[in-house]
């Protein structure tokens, strides 16, 4: 019971927390009305942007100009259709680029008989990527990839429409489209060289040249950055199609003009403008805008009746809003302009040094500083979120520091193409990189990180390797750029990831030297080890829980059989007729109608491959049960268990037999020797609910092993996987393994004291020849030690 005094001592404290509220309020709109800086704050802002307009520092977004006409947005349509199509196609994978052998040899991937992806070895396709069926009704032209590779290098110059009004928010999806646009035309042109078509893999290579050396890239940080990754993309394209010695001369001095032709430090300060414009128009911007917040009088009352405590503390948002909206916000603009504009006139002075490591010296280069607000706001949590992501781009050394590599990698194609030049020319390199004056280079190419010339020297067996110090400005003697040589499943490492990803380390920027079938062959056959060894390891978990589910599965056995299994209560019906009638097989049947669970019953007939491989007949039309489901067998169900995945038998196979009913071979060595509960069943793909089960018969399997599940597969290049677990621990066995049409392949003979036979064919055959076909069959000549007992079946 609540009393008087309590009621009259909560009527004063609402009454206390509804004057406070209303105080605290009327006290901030005095303030709100009588301090209001806004007006001189904004003359201050309005000043700064005329002197630095003065200076030369575009102040407002309307400065930039972005757009471009209809009549030449010929690609950009063109890539947009393409991209919108590509995402609903089959993903593809991409090779390593440039797998390293040491510290100076690279593999030349498209001569590899497979290509390495992440999740291992693939074969070449023909085409890379092709409209995915049910396109043409969904998209009014489907762009071809020949069509692009036309578009690239038909136009002068590739410029995007944008809004540059949108400022922080500006939308850039070209980015995205154009990284996988390359990463399309670099496999094809890898896949074109692979089969020897050597026009097709020029144009790939010369489109996706032209996405970085024709792009007229628009001025802002994330877009300089994009460009800097598709060209170290190019780099390593370059460096593979290269390693083609039959380019004639007008093509590789058309593609040298291209790289000639290309300045990266192209709108870097004015990139720095606009983050610096796009940052205080954000903050004017959010000045016109409500306060998401921010609290009315009214709800202030309101909240002041339930909880004064919450009330106080929206007041105090809807004063910190408003502060920073009529004061502080002014403060963050002006000094986002003079800060972005100092750092605009930082970048124009570092890009007329002729090295980087005059560059680096200057102050502001590699130790940029980003803007922090001395405010809470909505503009620096942007920024925040702007740096972090551009964080993961970015080195150390900073965006110039990428700019430099990326100029000394362009220095290095440049010649590189010179060298073919004059191969094609005098058919050998020069002995010094003077020689390819004046005709195929203007001046002797240096180093832009040290500004030497470029470390060159041809080997006796006609190959040659260069490079340039990294901007860490340490002559490493050509070990190329690496963050560690190789990991525990590869021997080899891809300097286009580091690149890529952001990582760093030591080394020398670096065109390598081709590696040798030798060093290929080597790489090949250590990496072949370490992969074995990781799925045998992986291969052996999955054995262990496939032989200890099934035995648990195995031992509620008993259980099962004497609960036996529920007569189906209601029959589905399909087009309005019961299922048992649209099953039923009238040639063999005749007037003889059987409801489902007659159907069911496992009838098993003698074929000759017992005990491993067992028949079962069930009188169902195989062709009616084909169209609405499938049938199939569970073993050792439960409900525990879910007897519709786990118990399902591993391997089973449904044919029709002679007179149209269902045959259901059932191979019985993925389960354990012994007795076991069977039952048939169909299972209803659309609708699992749906099933329907049979009667729940004993069975006895008389193998003297179990194999494994990872036994039903090979892999064609890391072999075939044999395992089974033995009824007893000590044994002999003879593994005879045959092709399809019977030939002898392989023959393998052994023995196990711990009762696991774990063989892995290596896929060589007796005579010394790789198998290469699609599938192959064993026949397991078992004896058991201590019982005596043997047994010759087919086995996986």
């Amino acid at each position: 019971m609540v009393s008087s005094t309590d009621n009259n001592t909560l009527r004063r404290r609402v009454l206390i927390g509804a004057v406070v509220v209303l105080s605290a309020t009327a006290f901030v709109l005095v303030l709100m009305m009588f301090q209001n800086p806004s007006g001189r704050l904004a003359q201050e802002v309005e000043k700064t942007r005329i002197e630095l307009r003065n200076k030369g520092f575009k102040t407002e977004l309307s400065d930039f100009d972005m757009t471009e006409p209809k009549g030449r947005r010929a690609f950009q349509d063109a890539l947009t259709t393409f991209s919108a199509t590509y995402s609903q196609g089959k993903r593809i994978e991409f090779p390593a680029m440039m797998p390293s052998v040491g510290t100076n040899s690279t593999i030349v991937v498209w001569r590899m008989e497979q290509f390495r992806t992440d999740s291992g070895t693939k074969p070449w396709p023909e085409a890379v990527w092709n409209s995915p069926p049910g396109m043409e009704s969904q998209t009014t032209e489907l762009i071809s990839l020949e069509k692009i590779c036309t578009l690239l290098t038909g136009t002068e110059r590739i410029r995007f429409n944008l809004d540059s009004s949108a400022g922080s928010s500006l939308l850039l999806p070209h980015l995205a489209q154009l990284r996988s646009l390359q990463q399309i035309l670099g496999l094809q042109m890898l896949c074109d060289l692979h089969s020897g078509k050597s026009n097709e893999a020029w144009t790939n290579l010369l489109a996706s040249t032209r996405l970085v050396t024709a792009w007229d890239v628009e001025p802002i940080d994330i877009s300089q950055m994009v460009r800097l990754s598709l060209a170290h993309t190019d780099y390593n394209l370059t460096w593979q199609a290269l390693q083609h010695k039959e380019w004639p001369e007008a093509k590789l001095a058309q593609l040298q003009l291209e790289w000639e032709s290309l300045n990266f430090f192209t709108n870097l300060p004015e990139a720095a403008n606009f983050a610096g414009t796009s940052a205080a128009d954000f903050c004017r911007q959010d000045r016109l805008k409500p306060s998401s917040g921010a609290s009315t009088l009214p709800q202030l009352l309101r909240m002041a009746l339930r909880s004064p405590q919450n009330a106080w503390y929206s007041i105090k948002f809807n004063w910190n809003d408003s502060l920073y909206k009529n004061r502080d916000s002014y403060v963050d603009e002006k000094n986002l302009l003079l800060h972005y504009s100092e750092r605009k006139a930082a970048i124009t002075k570092a890009i007329e040094s002729p090295v980087w490591e005059e560059m680096k010296k200057l102050p502001g280069i590699t130790n940029s500083i980003e803007f922090q607000s001395r405010f809470s706001s909505r503009m620096q949590s942007m920024l925040n979120t702007r740096n972090i992501v551009g964080g993961m781009q970015r080195r150390p050394d900073g965006i110039l520091g990428r700019v430099a590599e990326s100029e000394t990698r362009r220095r290095l194609l440049v010649t590189a193409i010179a060298l073919e030049r004059y191969r094609n020319e005098h058919g050998v390199y020069p002995s010094q990189l003077n020689e390819l004056l004046p005709y195929f280079l203007k001046e002797l190419p240096v180093s832009f990180t040290d500004g030497k010339p470029l470390r060159y020297q041809p080997t006796t067996d006609g190959r040659y390797w260069m490079y340039s110090p990294g901007t860490d400005g340490v002559d490493h003697g050509g070990s190329m750029f690496s963050t560690g040589q190789g990991t525990s499943e590869s021997p080899v490492f891809d300097p286009s990831s580091a690149f890529r990803y952001g990582m760093t380390g030591s080394g020398d920027i670096i065109w390598s030297l081709p590696a040798t079938a030798e060093e290929e062959s080597q790489v090949m056959r250590i990496e072949k080890a370490a992969r074995l060894t990781k799925l045998e390891h992986q291969q052996m978990r999955q054995d262990t829980e496939w032989w200890k589910n099934t035995r648990q599965r195995q031992s509620e056995v008993d259980r099962i059989l004497r609960l036996g299994s529920m007569p189906q209560k209601t029959e589905p019906k399909f087009n309005g007729k019961p299922l048992s009638e649209m099953l039923r097989n009238i040639t063999p049947s005749g007037t003889n109608k059987l409801t489902l669970n007659q159907m069911l019953v496992l009838n098993q007939v003698v074929t000759g491959e017992e005990p491993e491989r067992i028949t079962f007949l069930f009188p169902m039309k195989y062709e009616a049960v084909t169209n609405i489901a499938r049938l199939d067998l569970f073993v050792d169900p439960t409900d525990a268990n879910d007897n519709e995945v786990s118990s399902a038998a591993l391997a089973t196979r449904l044919e029709c037999d002679t007179n149209g009913n269902c045959r259901l071979i059932w191979n019985t060595l993925f389960e354990p020797p012994g007795k076991h509960a069977l039952q048939a069943a169909i299972i209803f793909e659309t609708n699992p609910n749906e099933n329907i089960v049979g009667p729940i018969a004993p069975f006895t399997v008389g193998n003297l092993c179990q194999f494994s599940a990872s036994s039903m597969n090979f892999d064609k290049e890391l072999g075939s996987p044999l395992h089974a677990k033995l009824q007893e621990s000590n044994a002999t066995y003879v593994i005879e393994i045959k092709s399809q049409r019977g030939e002898p392949l392989k023959v393998i003979t052994g023995q196990t004291s711990d009762g696991f036979i774990r063989e892995n064919w290596d896929l060589i055959q007796d005579n010394g020849k790789r198998f290469r076909e699609d599938d192959f069959d064993t026949v397991f000549h078992v004896t058991l030690t201590g019982s005596g007992r043997t047994q010759t079946f087919r086995g996986p």
